[in-house]
């Protein structure tokens, strides 16, 4: 069935938004202005929309599917976790996106907004399915990624070093 985004209320009265002509609506968020943000695809969610003034319209298709999650922030700019082990990107109005982070080592599963806004935490599904928080954003204007966790870097370094010395 495809999916719809429509506005319910408690007398019964519906109003629609936005009709997939043949995939699912995953997940709808609305921010601050009044838009709803929401994923849609077939077996999994691809690609990233808005529904705006009573329009809804496909902003973006992940190059790394499924999308895993995502943030809004004001003025239309969006934060999108995506990929097994994928990247987040950043999605502004009338601007490319823009990919500000690899997820190279981790695979980011759930986004969340600092205290202040200006910090991303990423829950991540880590090796032996270990759940940490691995990465945070710099204080910019618009959150850049980066990795504070470097275990895994130099795991493999140090237990050649000790099998040498060792041995």
């Amino acid at each position: 069935q495809p999916g719809a985004i429509a506005k319910v209320e408690l007398n019964g009265k519906v109003e629609g938004f936005y009709r997939s002509e043949n995939a699912t609506v995953f997940r709808a968020e609305y921010d601050e202005e009044g838009n709803i943000w929401f994923l849609e695809g077939e077996q999994e969610p691809l690609r990233f929309g808005v529904v705006r003034g009573g329009e809804g319209k496909i902003l973006w298709e992940t190059p790394k599917p499924p999308i895993r999650d995502f943030l809004i922030y004001p003025n239309g700019v969006a934060i999108v976790s995506t990929g097994n082990v994928g990247a987040l990107y950043r999605l502004s109005a009338g601007q490319e996106t823009k990919q500000i982070h690899p997820m190279t080592r981790f695979k980011a599963r759930a986004l969340a907004k600092g205290a202040d806004d200006s910090t991303i935490l990423v829950a991540n599904a880590g090796p032996a399915g270990i759940s940490t928080l691995s990465t945070t954003a710099t204080r910019t204007a618009y959150p850049v990624a980066e990795s504070f966790n470097s275990l895994f870097e130099w795991a493999p370094w140090t237990m050649i070093v000790l099998i040498v010395v060792a041995s």
